[in-house]
Protein backbone atom coordinates (compact mmCIF):
# COMPACT_ATOMS: atom_id res chain seq x y z
CA UNK A 1 0.00 0.00 0.00
CA UNK A 2 2.81 2.39 0.89
CA UNK A 3 4.77 1.77 -2.30
CA UNK A 4 1.76 2.37 -4.52
CA UNK A 5 0.63 5.39 -2.47
CA UNK A 6 4.00 7.11 -2.95
CA UNK A 7 3.25 7.26 -6.70
CA UNK A 8 -0.19 8.71 -6.00
CA UNK A 9 -2.17 5.50 -6.47
CA UNK A 10 -4.27 3.36 -4.17
CA UNK A 11 -4.48 -0.38 -3.68
CA UNK A 12 -6.36 -2.47 -1.10
CA UNK A 13 -5.71 -5.91 0.33
CA UNK A 14 -8.07 -8.42 1.91
CA UNK A 15 -7.32 -10.31 5.11
CA UNK A 16 -7.74 -13.57 3.18
CA UNK A 17 -5.14 -12.58 0.57
CA UNK A 18 -2.67 -11.34 3.16
CA UNK A 19 -3.05 -14.58 5.14
CA UNK A 20 -2.66 -16.61 1.94
CA UNK A 21 0.68 -14.99 1.11
CA UNK A 22 1.80 -15.18 4.75
CA UNK A 23 0.96 -18.89 4.77
CA UNK A 24 2.90 -19.44 1.53
CA UNK A 25 6.01 -17.88 3.08
CA UNK A 26 5.76 -19.31 6.59
CA UNK A 27 3.65 -22.47 6.53
CA UNK A 28 1.08 -20.77 8.76
CA UNK A 29 -2.37 -22.38 8.79
CA UNK A 30 -5.05 -19.73 9.49
CA UNK A 31 -7.22 -22.47 11.02
CA UNK A 32 -4.48 -23.36 13.53
CA UNK A 33 -2.96 -20.27 15.24
CA UNK A 34 -0.30 -22.47 16.88
CA UNK A 35 1.37 -22.75 13.44
CA UNK A 36 2.26 -19.04 13.43
CA UNK A 37 5.99 -18.91 14.07
CA UNK A 38 6.68 -15.72 12.12
CA UNK A 39 9.36 -15.49 9.45
CA UNK A 40 12.70 -14.02 8.61
CA UNK A 41 12.16 -10.66 6.87
CA UNK A 42 14.62 -11.49 4.11
CA UNK A 43 12.76 -14.74 3.36
CA UNK A 44 9.52 -12.75 3.09
CA UNK A 45 11.25 -10.10 0.95
CA UNK A 46 12.57 -12.80 -1.37
CA UNK A 47 8.98 -14.07 -1.79
CA UNK A 48 7.82 -10.53 -2.55
CA UNK A 49 10.52 -10.20 -5.20
CA UNK A 50 9.83 -13.57 -6.85
CA UNK A 51 6.08 -13.96 -6.43
CA UNK A 52 4.68 -10.69 -5.08
CA UNK A 53 1.75 -10.14 -2.76
CA UNK A 54 -1.80 -10.26 -4.06
CA UNK A 55 -4.21 -7.35 -3.70
CA UNK A 56 -8.01 -7.35 -3.42
CA UNK A 57 -8.33 -7.17 -7.23
CA UNK A 58 -6.11 -10.23 -7.73
CA UNK A 59 -3.02 -8.35 -8.96
CA UNK A 60 0.37 -9.39 -7.62
CA UNK A 61 2.71 -6.61 -6.48
CA UNK A 62 6.40 -7.43 -6.61
CA UNK A 63 9.46 -5.56 -5.47
CA UNK A 64 12.52 -5.11 -7.67
CA UNK A 65 15.04 -5.77 -4.93
CA UNK A 66 15.61 -5.50 -1.19
CA UNK A 67 18.45 -5.07 1.22
CA UNK A 68 18.90 -6.19 4.81
CA UNK A 69 19.97 -3.25 6.96
CA UNK A 70 22.79 -3.32 9.50
CA UNK A 71 21.10 -2.85 12.87
CA UNK A 72 24.23 -1.57 14.58
CA UNK A 73 23.55 1.91 13.20
CA UNK A 74 20.06 3.31 13.79
CA UNK A 75 20.84 6.07 11.28
CA UNK A 76 21.01 3.45 8.52
CA UNK A 77 17.48 2.34 9.37
CA UNK A 78 16.25 5.93 9.37
CA UNK A 79 17.96 6.63 6.05
CA UNK A 80 16.37 3.51 4.55
CA UNK A 81 12.94 4.71 5.72
CA UNK A 82 13.60 8.08 4.08
CA UNK A 83 14.77 6.72 0.74
CA UNK A 84 12.69 3.52 0.49
CA UNK A 85 9.95 1.65 2.25
CA UNK A 86 11.55 0.08 5.30
CA UNK A 87 10.18 -2.96 7.11
CA UNK A 88 11.22 -3.58 10.70
CA UNK A 89 11.05 -6.77 12.73
CA UNK A 90 10.58 -6.24 16.45
CA UNK A 91 10.68 -8.60 19.39
CA UNK A 92 7.60 -6.88 20.78
CA UNK A 93 7.43 -6.57 24.57
CA UNK A 94 4.15 -6.91 26.47
CA UNK A 95 4.49 -3.29 27.52
CA UNK A 96 4.08 -2.23 23.86
CA UNK A 97 0.62 -3.83 23.77
CA UNK A 98 -0.34 -1.83 26.86
CA UNK A 99 1.08 1.33 25.27
CA UNK A 100 -1.00 0.71 22.12
CA UNK A 101 -4.16 0.27 24.22
CA UNK A 102 -3.45 3.58 25.99
CA UNK A 103 -2.47 5.39 22.74
CA UNK A 104 1.01 5.95 24.18
CA UNK A 105 4.38 6.09 22.46
CA UNK A 106 6.26 2.81 22.34
CA UNK A 107 9.13 3.07 24.77
CA UNK A 108 11.28 0.64 26.71
CA UNK A 109 9.83 -0.71 29.95
CA UNK A 110 12.42 -2.62 31.94
CA UNK A 111 11.58 -6.27 32.57
CA UNK A 112 8.66 -6.46 30.13
CA UNK A 113 8.52 -9.97 28.64
CA UNK A 114 8.45 -10.55 24.89
CA UNK A 115 5.21 -11.34 23.07
CA UNK A 116 7.21 -12.53 20.06
CA UNK A 117 7.99 -11.06 16.68
CA UNK A 118 6.02 -8.26 15.05
CA UNK A 119 6.53 -6.67 11.62
CA UNK A 120 5.96 -2.95 11.10
CA UNK A 121 6.77 -0.50 8.30
CA UNK A 122 8.84 2.46 9.46
CA UNK A 123 7.36 5.37 7.52
CA UNK A 124 9.18 8.33 8.96
CA UNK A 125 10.22 10.47 11.83
CA UNK A 126 8.41 13.26 13.62
CA UNK A 127 10.50 15.36 15.95
CA UNK A 128 12.41 12.82 18.07
CA UNK A 129 9.90 10.01 17.50
CA UNK A 130 9.83 7.27 14.89
CA UNK A 131 6.59 6.72 12.97
CA UNK A 132 5.46 3.13 12.33
CA UNK A 133 2.26 1.58 11.05
CA UNK A 134 1.03 -1.21 13.30
CA UNK A 135 -2.32 -2.94 13.34
CA UNK A 136 -3.68 -0.50 10.76
CA UNK A 137 -2.79 2.72 12.54
CA UNK A 138 0.12 5.07 13.14
CA UNK A 139 2.26 4.16 16.12
CA UNK A 140 5.01 6.39 17.49
CA UNK A 141 8.13 4.99 19.14
CA UNK A 142 11.34 6.22 20.68
CA UNK A 143 14.69 5.48 19.07
CA UNK A 144 15.56 3.66 22.28
CA UNK A 145 12.61 1.32 21.62
CA UNK A 146 13.89 0.60 18.11
CA UNK A 147 17.44 0.02 19.31
CA UNK A 148 16.26 -2.31 22.08
CA UNK A 149 13.68 -4.44 20.25
CA UNK A 150 14.56 -4.36 16.53
CA UNK A 151 16.05 -7.64 15.36
CA UNK A 152 15.66 -7.19 11.58
CA UNK A 153 15.19 -4.40 9.07
CA UNK A 154 14.79 -4.51 5.29
CA UNK A 155 14.61 -1.77 2.66
CA UNK A 156 12.40 -2.45 -0.38
CA UNK A 157 12.74 -0.99 -3.85
CA UNK A 158 9.76 -1.20 -6.17
CA UNK A 159 8.83 0.20 -9.55
CA UNK A 160 5.34 0.90 -8.19
CA UNK A 161 6.39 4.01 -6.31
CA UNK A 162 8.10 5.58 -9.32
CA UNK A 163 7.01 8.61 -11.25
CA UNK A 164 8.88 8.95 -14.57
CA UNK A 165 11.43 6.30 -13.41
CA UNK A 166 12.30 8.30 -10.30
CA UNK A 167 11.56 7.71 -6.65
CA UNK A 168 9.35 10.20 -4.77
CA UNK A 169 12.57 11.89 -3.62
CA UNK A 170 13.85 12.21 -7.20
CA UNK A 171 16.36 9.37 -7.19
CA UNK A 172 16.86 7.55 -10.48
CA UNK A 173 15.54 3.98 -10.38
CA UNK A 174 18.41 2.35 -12.26
CA UNK A 175 20.97 4.01 -10.00
CA UNK A 176 19.10 2.95 -6.87
CA UNK A 177 18.96 -0.66 -8.10
CA UNK A 178 22.68 -0.66 -8.86
CA UNK A 179 23.50 0.88 -5.48
CA UNK A 180 21.38 -1.62 -3.58
CA UNK A 181 22.81 -4.60 -5.46
CA UNK A 182 26.31 -3.38 -4.62
CA UNK A 183 25.52 -3.82 -0.91
CA UNK A 184 23.42 -7.01 -1.22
Amino acid sequence: MLLVKEAGNTVTFTDANVLSDYAAVTGFDPDDPSTDHGTDLQVAASYRRRRGIIDAAGKRHTIATYLGIDLANTQHILLAAYMFVCGVGLQLPSSALDQVDKAEVWDVVAGSPSEGGHYVPLIGRQDDLLVFVSWGRVQYATQRFLSTYCDEAVAYLSKEDLVKQKSPDGFDYATLCADLKEFA
